[in-house]
């Protein structure tokens, strides 16, 4: 410390004057076993004992002269004054006081005053409390924690009686201190526990373990109970004995969460064995409400067809009827497109949709993925904790993952069960194509048209995929059966066939309609037609039947029969069409053969009115009769070769460009020859009554009706015939019919060779020649005319002419 050189003098004075202090009282502080010092009228130290240097490192003359600030910088001397007060009072100060090494520690200073030589002075001693109040700030310090912890903090004498208790302990049992303080340990718990209790305390005196832990339960002071887990330790009296102190905690939240877990565990665990996402939707709802015990729940799931997301499972009350919800309506929508979770606790109700609210404080949406959204709702905003939420957000997880995996079963189901339909289809058409082949070699070489229909009805049922099949043919108002195979004769003798009777199966239904015809599961509406029940009688359970029809000519009608409902899908509609097809054709070339072998035939004369083919308004349209001389049908269009001997060719062709359904007319030979090729895309009379299975010698338009003279096989039905004709045109009367013998009918078979022999390309070019002149003399028409007219080049039109000529040319000097 500094000395003031101002105070020299007085110190000088005080030092001499202070030596003449009684020998007694010097001995009497000196000998005091705490630091002193003395202080002069002005606050400067004059004496001080030996205890100020080991307390505080300083020698007696490096204090003397200073202020006593400069050893105590908390004590003014004005305050020590007031303290010496002869009247008594509080004369301790308590502070800090500096050392010598720059370390400070906190005194308490006792003040007295004394005449020493006569002057008044101040006797300061100086007590070291640092240890005590650090150590009461440690015991202070520690009463604050352990009455602001949540655990219950408790000390237990050796007999388990209870000496302290913290806020948290009478919390928790609903005691007060002043009932617990003093009081056994087994006024909230069993003997067994407390039993328990002092075994492991036991222990602990004899371990090196500093704490342990159990769990018990305790009775509060309402008589429930609660269950706790404490961990505690043994601390030791002065007389050996011990006691515990220990901390309690309430687990009853712990276990709430841990059976609920387990509760959350198994019911999600049933999602396993889920097939169906409403079967997930249903049981994440059910487990909200039973196993979480919120107040609501809802799980919409999106449809990707609609576009909207669709309440799948609810909750009774305020969730148990949802709208669907569509783009931009609401907040399920904003969550399910953001892909984010969105929770309100603005205690007002919870705004679902535009148009619904759920009276509830607290919700929480949920995305689930690209599948939907989870909704939950709870009792109060104070109810929610990070447990509840933890459990939630579990429950939400599962769904997912249930909904993701019945997604992905989903779709393996589909692909195996389109896979088995496939291979069943493969396998069904494979077998169907080995009948078709059978009848197609069966068909080639019959020779009448019974042969023809019972080929298609035997090997049909000889396959396993079909039960019965039969073929009818309509007379007048009835469909009569002609051919048919398996359990069918009963059958359609039993049915009524009537084309205008009120039962209608199958095969009357294709017959008026002249449509595919399919009955996918008979026993349905049973008793609602006879021919059901007499068809489940005989275990029919499927039906088709289809009309067999080539080029506008329906010759009769097959009916096939399954075992199986829905034994004819798409793939087999499409190739018994096809079948039909080939089954009429077959049945026209059957009779084309037996027109050309026949040696007879009949020859009609048909008056057909008002006839609307593009060729009757050509008569029409030039007010002159119109005679067709022949016709060479194509794919798309066919070439009428006609005349008009009363009509300028300006005025046919100009008629011609107006009518619809003309491509083109050309003019053969000469503008006075009247004589034209009429290319036509429309039906007309003629081609209609050649599909038919007629042979037209003569036919004259006037455009009011037309005169046919036409030559059919002798095994025709005439009156199917007509109504052929009628049927595609207008009202037709047969004015004439007789027998004849049949022209192309020749010993050797000539035509019916040529036609053998010659290709259909050969047979049109040819004939198309021999109409328009080109073997005539002088030749009427060229070969690029007529290469123009199949819009080929003229070499492929000589070709096919030399070739054509040649198989004439054979046939006739071959055996010569």
């Amino acid at each position: 410390m500094k000395e003031s050189t101002e105070a020299s003098a007085t110190d000088a004075e005080d030092t001499e004057a202070d030596s003449t202090a009684p020998t007694d009282f010097a001995s009497c502080w000196t000998a005091i076993p705490s630091p002193v010092i003395v202080l002069d009228d002005e606050g400067r130290i004059v004496h001080a004992n030996e205890r100020v240097e080991s307390t505080f490192g300083y020698a007696e003359e490096d204090v003397i002269g200073t202020p006593v600030t400069e050893f105590c910088p908390m004590f003014e001397f004005a305050e020590i004054e007031a303290r010496s007060s002869v009247d008594g009072g509080d004369s301790a100060l308590t502070g800090r006081a500096r050392r010598a090494d720059g370390s400070q520690i906190l005194v308490e200073v006792s003040i007295g005053t004394s005449s020493i030589g006569g002057k008044r002075r101040y006797v300061l001693v100086v007590n070291d409390v640092s240890e005590y109040y650090e150590r009461n700030e440690d015991v202070t310090q520690f009463k604050r924690v352990v009455q602001t912890i949540d655990d219950g903090v408790y000390v237990l004498d050796d007999s388990f009686n209870i000496m302290m208790v913290n806020d948290a302990v009478e919390s928790m049992t609903g005691y007060s201190r002043s009932e617990l303080v003093g009081s056994n340990a087994t006024m909230l718990t069993d003997e067994q526990t407390i039993q328990k209790a002092a075994t492991i305390s036991q222990l602990l005196t004899m371990s090196e373990n500093d704490a342990m832990t159990i769990t018990a339960t305790i009775e509060t002071a309402d008589g429930e109970t609660l269950p706790i887990e404490t961990r505690f330790s043994v601390y030791w009296f002065p007389d050996g004995s011990y006691g515990q102190v220990g901390v309690i905690r309430d687990i009853s939240e712990r276990i709430w969460y841990q059976e609920t877990l387990t509760a959350l565990h198994d019911s999600t665990r049933e999602l396993l064995h889920a097939e169906t996402k409403s079967d997930v939707a249903n049981r994440i709802v059910d487990t909200a409400i039973d196993v979480l015990d919120l107040t609501a729940a809802a799980v919409y799931l999106f449809d990707g067809e609609t576009n909207a997301l669709h309440p799948v499972a609810t909750s009774d009350g305020p969730l148990d009827t949802l709208p669907e919800v569509g783009s931009d309506d609401g907040s399920l929508w904003d969550v399910f497109i953001d892909g984010t979770r969105e929770i309100d606790r603005s205690g007002a109700p919870i705004r679902l949709t535009d148009d619904v609210t759920v009276p509830t404080e607290n919700g929480t949406f949920i995305p689930l993925d690209d599948h939907g959204v989870f909704f939950v709702a709870m009792r109060d905003r104070d109810s929610v904790d990070t447990d509840t939420l933890e459990l939630i957000d579990l429950l939400a997880a599962s769904a997912e993952t249930a909904l993701e995996r019945v997604d992905r079963e989903t779709t393996l189901r589909s692909r195996d069960r389109e896979l088995r339909e496939r291979n069943h289809q493969l396998r069904r058409l494979k077998q169907t194509n080995e009948i078709i082949r059978r009848i197609d070699a069966a068909i080639v070489d019959a020779d009448s048209r019974g042969e023809v229909e019972a080929a298609v009805c035997e090997n049909l049922i000889e396959s396993s995929l079909f039960a019965a099949a039969w073929i009818g043919q309509t007379d007048g108002d009835e469909l009569v059966p002609r051919s048919w195979a398996g359990d069918t004769a009963g059958y359609v003798d039993a049915v009524d066939l009537s084309l205008n009777g009120t039962d209608s199966p199958p095969s009357v239904r294709a017959a008026t309609t002249g449509e595919l015809a399919i009955e996918s599961e008979i026993a349905t509406d049973l008793r609602s037609e006879r021919w059901r029940t007499e068809a489940i009688t005989r275990e029919f359970q499927s039906a088709i039947s289809t009309p067999l029809s080539c080029d506008g000519v329906t010759y009769g009608v097959l009916t096939v029969y399954s075992t199986e409902q829905s034994g004819f899908d798409e793939q087999l509609q499409t190739v018994f069409t096809e079948l039909a097809e080939t089954i009429a054709n077959a049945l026209r070339v059957v009779e084309t053969k037996q027109w050309l072998s026949a040696e007879r035939v009949v020859r009609l004369a048909l008056e057909v009115d008002n006839p609307t083919d593009p060729l009757s308004r050509i008569a029409s349209n030039t007010g002159h009769p119109l005679e067709l001389e022949g016709v060479v049908a194509r794919e798309e269009r066919h070439s009428a070769f006609v005349r008009v001997p009363d009509a300028t060719a300006k005025q046919v062709t100009r008629v011609a460009d107006r009518i619809t359904g003309i491509d083109s007319v050309r003019v053969l030979g000469d503008e006075d020859s009247q004589f034209y090729e009429v290319s036509v895309t429309a039906p007309t009379l003629a081609v209609d009554i050649a599909e038919y299975g007629g042979r037209i010698r003569s036919l004259v338009l006037t455009g009011e009706s037309a005169s046919v003279t036409v030559e059919v096989p002798y095994t025709t039905d005439v009156r199917s015939f007509v109504e052929r004709i009628e049927s595609a045109h207008d009202t037709t009367q047969l004015l004439a019919r007789r027998e004849e013998s049949n022209p192309a009918r020749r010993p050797e078979g000539f035509r019916a060779t040529l036609r053998d022999r010659l290709t259909e390309r050969q047979q049109q070019i040819l004939r198309t020649a021999y109409l328009t002149g080109f073997f005539d003399w002088p030749r009427k028409t060229t070969g690029a005319e007529i290469a123009e007219s199949f819009d080929v080049t003229q070499p492929t039109i000589n070709r096919h002419l030399r070739i054509g000529q040649r198989k004439c040319l054979e046939l006739l000097f071959d055996d010569a």
